[in-house]
C-alpha cells in the first residue's frame, strides 16, 4: 500500500512539473518565433536606434530596430532590441538582452501613462504596479514614502530611478517605435 501511495505521489509531482513549466513558457514575440522557424534563410539586421539614460541609471539602456527577414518568402518582422549592461559583482556581470514587438512597445507606452494617472492618485504606505512583456521585461513603479520607477531586464539586472524620469521613458519608448515605423515603409 506505501508503495503504491509513493508512486502516486511521484506520478502526481511529475505531472505538476511539467505544468508549471508550461505555463511559465508562455508565448514569445513574433520576432523570437520567427527565429526558431526551421527550414528557412534568415537575416538578421540591428539599426541603433536610441539610448535612454537617467540619474540612478547605473548605464544606459540601448534601443535598435531589429528586421528579421526570411529571404526565401521575402516576409519581414519587426522588433524593437533593448540591450542594457549590468555590473553586480565581478562574478555577476553581463549584458541583457530583450525583445519587444510594436504591440509590446504600445502596451509599455500605455502602461507608463496609467502609471501616471494611477501615481497622481492617494497611494496607500506601499504601493508597486509593474507589467511584464512576453520576452520577461518588467516595467513598473512602486510607492514607499517616495515614488521610484524600474526596469528589470532579468533577474541579476534592475534598474531604479526617480519617478520624475517617467516622461522621459515614455518618449524614450515612443522615439524607438517611430523608428520602427519609418524602417517599415
Amino acid at each position: 500500500m506505501k508503495r503504491i501511495a509513493s508512486w502516486v505521489m511521484v506520478v502526481c509531482l511529475l505531472v505538476a512539473s511539467v505544468g508549471w513549466a508550461l505555463a511559465e513558457e508562455g508565448e514569445g514575440t513574433k520576432f523570437s518565433e520567427a527565429l526558431l522557424t526551421k527550414g528557412s534563410l534568415l537575416k538578421k539586421e540591428f539599426i541603433e536606434t536610441n539610448s535612454f539614460k537617467v540619474a540612478g541609471f547605473a548605464y544606459a539602456i540601448y534601443g535598435q530596430t531589429a528586421i528579421l527577414t526570411d529571404m526565401l518568402t521575402g516576409e519581414k518582422v519587426y522588433a524593437l532590441r533593448l540591450e542594457h549592461k549590468y555590473y553586480n559583482s565581478k562574478y555577476d556581470s553581463g549584458k541583457s538582452i530583450v525583445v519587444l514587438d510594436l504591440m509590446e512597445i504600445d502596451n509599455v507606452i500605455a502602461a507608463l501613462q496609467s502609471l501616471q494617472v494611477e501615481f497622481s492618485k492617494q497611494l496607500r504606505d506601499y504601493t508597486e504596479y509593474a507589467y511584464e512583456t512576453a520576452d520577461g521585461l518588467k516595467i513598473g513603479a512602486y510607492y514607499n514614502g517616495e515614488k521610484k520607477l524600474f526596469i528589470r531586464f532579468s533577474n541579476s539586472d534592475t534598474e531604479y530611478c526617480d519617478y520624475v524620469s517617467i516622461d522621459s521613458m515614455i518618449q524614450f519608448f515612443q522615439n524607438c517605435k517611430d523608428a520602427i515605423e519609418i524602417e517599415m515603409k
